[in-house]
């Protein structure tokens, strides 16, 4: 990877600007480094953005009401507090304590990300009444509406997994494919009227078995390896673009449900064992194959990624740094993008619109309508 230039580029698009510092060259592409801002969506008629600090010697400081983004002592950015709807760290940049402070005041959530994308914390967000507390925990242990919840989580998941089989598929592995779709909507339909909380779970693990051993038949198989799914460590390009990318998700997932009034510990899939924010977790599931897996497909045919922008290290595979950058950009670009299959929609709207929906019916108080 060569670096070609250290200057500021600003790139203005439909749905806002992105910044990026540095411009790379790799393999015949052309693209730019790591995207430090991004201005996004609207409140109140005010463009809101999500700050993404990414890059070693990258450092956000508060003046005068303003986060104020260094790179290498130069200023680079600069946007008012109040007009920031996130901010994403890794632990190669730096964030004064005084801008933590004032972010905190204003609501505004810190997400921190190790070096696979993967949310370890976050800190901040609109605070959780005791209300809704106990609201959200009612409704989330009626047996009834949890085995209703979980049962529509598995049946959409299922219906995604299809679509992207349908779509995506190569004709040489058509007809490997048509048989995991058959199977798949086997598993939807006996998800529909199961009544067991456990089988449930165990119908969503039977047709993610099926998706992704079905998966080698979205992918141009003399370029991309596969031998199965694999979480952590990644033992391929594509199981590495896949853990980096759910990463993203889950930050995603974690702002819509910061806005949504619920508690992200008390879900209704995953376990709650006071281990992991359950909720998080089960708001993914119907987002994982119809926006993110999508994504990835399209990166991959596309040309964007080369296995040359990987590396493995023992046995875990991992996106090189440039890598990284490469999926940032693409990354916000996708879910800023308005999209018929989503009613016009971004993907990023959607998932918010729909998790604020949620929070509604499930803080709905009694004798508002059942959930």
């Amino acid at each position: 990877m060569i670096s070609l230039a250290s200057s500021l580029h600003a790139i203005h698009t439909a749905c806002g600007i992105f910044l990026f510092f540095g411009a790379f060259f790799s393999n015949g592409r052309f693209f730019y480094g790591i995207m430090e801002l991004s201005k996004k969506t609207f409140q109140g008629g005010i463009a809101m953005c999500v700050i993404y600090m990414m890059s070693e010697e990258t450092k956000a400081i508060k003046d005068h009401g303003r986060l104020i983004l260094y790179r290498r002592d130069e200023k680079v950015a600069s946007q008012p507090i109040r007009h920031i709807s996130g901010v994403v760290v890794t632990k190669q940049a730096h964030i004064t304590m005084p801008l933590v402070y004032a972010l905190l005041e204003e609501g505004i959530p810190i997400s921190y990300m190790d070096f696979r994308g993967r949310v370890l914390g976050v800190l901040g967000g609109e605070r959780i009444s005791l209300e809704h507390l106990f609201r959200q925990k009612e409704v989330m242990e009626r047996p009834k509406e949890q085995i209703r919840l979980v049962r529509e989580i598995v049946c959409r998941k299922i219906g995604s997994q299809r679509r992207l089989l349908k779509e995506y598929s190569y004709r040489e592995r058509e007809l490997q494919a048509m048989a995991a779709i058959g199977r798949l909507a086997a598993c939807a339909h006996k998800a529909k009227y199961l009544m067991d909380l456990e089988v449930l779970r165990g119908m969503e693990g039977a047709a993610s078995r099926v998706y992704f051993s079905a998966f080698p038949c979205l992918l141009d198989e003399k370029i991309w390896h596969w031998e199965g799914r694999a979480q952590h460590p990644a033992h391929d390009a594509v199981n590495a673009l896949l853990n980096y990318g759910y990463a993203f998700l889950e930050k995603e997932v974690r702002l819509a449900l910061a806005g949504s009034g619920l508690d992200a510990r008390l879900g209704f899939f995953h376990a709650n064992n006071g281990r992991k924010d359950s909720l998080v977790y089960d708001m993914m599931e119907p987002y994982r194959h119809d926006v993110l897996d999508r994504l990835v497909l399209n990166l991959l045919r596309g040309g964007s990624f080369t296995p040359d922008d990987f590396s493995v290290t023992g046995e875990e595979c991992r996106l090189s740094p440039a890598a990284k950058k490469i999926w940032a950009a693409h990354y916000e670009n996708y879910m800023e993008k308005p999209m018929a299959r989503y009613d016009g929609l971004s993907p990023r709207e959607m998932i918010r619109r729909e998790i604020e929906t949620f929070g509604t019916r499930v803080l709905r108080k009694k004798g508002d309508g059942d959930v």
